[in-house]
């Protein structure tokens, strides 16, 4: 400052954290996306079925395990059966209501979270869903078609309980007495 106490420099620093940020984006990306699929993972689900549970918002889980997968799997190899999971992904999610979500829950299981649907509305996804999967999926050459076992989870006034109701959709799709067409 000069004698009058007015400035007569200013020092500053810039940096540019543009990289930084990309970064950051990337990392919370992969750790709550499925790598191979590009889906939500589970711990995303979780979180987002957390939420609707604690807004008290009526809806229904679904749980899709995907039949004899290991057969697809000896058939097309590990990157044919890894772009039939992708093609999974984008088969299913391409028939959710707008407001469905639609995340990888393991290996060859998803998770669906979905507005409140009747039992009969249920039942019509379902089938839209196993049509689309025994569609051909094709990986050099050869091809396969799938088949699901797929059960819904209501969830109950005041749950607040998203693993548990995540295990009655699992459950459900255990018990579906679904047999394949062919």
């Amino acid at each position: 400052r000069n004698e009058h106490g007015e400035a007569q420099r200013l020092v500053g620093l810039q940096a540019d954290i543009h990289a930084d940020k990309e970064r950051d984006e990337a990392l919370l990306f992969e750790a709550f996306h499925d790598h191979l699929t590009g889906l939500p993972n589970r711990a995303l689900f979780l979180d987002r079925l957390s939420g609707e549970l604690a807004n008290g918002l009526p809806l229904v889980v679904g749980f899709l395990d995907l039949t004899q997968f290991s057969a697809v799997n000896e058939k097309l190899g590990t990157r044919g059966a890894d772009q039939v999971l992708a093609e999974v992904g984008v088969r299913v999610a391409g028939v959710l209501p707008p407001e469905g979500f639609l995340a990888r829950h393991g290996s060859d299981e998803f998770a669906l979270l979905l507005p409140k649907l009747s039992a009969e509305e249920c039942e019509a996804l379902a089938g839209l869903i196993r049509s689309r999967l025994q569609a051909p999926f094709a990986h050099q050459g050869k091809q396969v078609s799938l088949d699901c076992r797929l059960g819904f989870a209501f969830a109950e006034a005041g749950e607040r309980e998203p693993e548990a109701l995540i295990q009655r959709a699992s459950q459900a799709a255990i018990e579906e007495t679904h047999e394949p067409d062919s």
